[in-house]
């Protein structure tokens, strides 16, 4: 048995099958092939420790689903993120609150992941329309209640 365990880790560390790089990624999804995504950002931008854009609508929403339920394991971690805009006033306090809405696959529940514009003068797309953004994940307190965020975040595309 350990003979066979020694065996099977030997390679290039690659398993049979698995993309060994972003062109192979999306060579994978456009053939419709089933492939794991690889985590990378454009060129320009730095790279991002969870690159949800890279996830289909199911995966998307649990992970959001687990950044929100558990938020220490991911706090100061970058995050990368595409889905609809959204926007909310507290009447109270006048603060301004942007978000990226994230519905799981059947569109009955949604998840937001709120973010804080590093330009505050960032043209914001209308409210429902696709964006993607990146910045860092942290958490804050209201009251008794804690909310997430990107601080920091780069509005990459609207």
């Amino acid at each position: 048995m350990c003979i066979l365990c020694l065996l099977a880790g030997c390679g290039n560390g690659t398993p049979e099958g698995m993309p060994t790089s972003a062109t192979e990624t999306t060579e994978a999804q456009t053939t419709g092939a089933t492939a794991p995504t690889v985590t990378t950002a454009p060129e320009d931008l730095p790279p991002v420790d969870f690159d949800l854009t890279q996830m289909n609508q199911t995966m998307m929403y649990a992970q959001v689903y687990d950044m929100i339920y558990n938020p220490d394991e991911y706090r100061g971690k970058s995050v990368r993120i595409r889905g609809p805009f959204n926007t909310y006033t507290d009447e109270e306090t006048g603060d301004v609150h942007r978000a990226i809405l994230i519905r799981d696959a059947t569109a009955c529940c949604t998840q937001g992941i709120e973010f804080e514009p590093a330009d505050p003068d960032a043209v914001m797309p209308a409210v429902d329309a696709e964006m993607t953004v990146s910045g860092v994940f942290d958490t804050y307190m209201t009251g008794p209640m804690l909310f997430c965020i990107l601080r920091d975040a780069a509005v990459e595309s609207l």
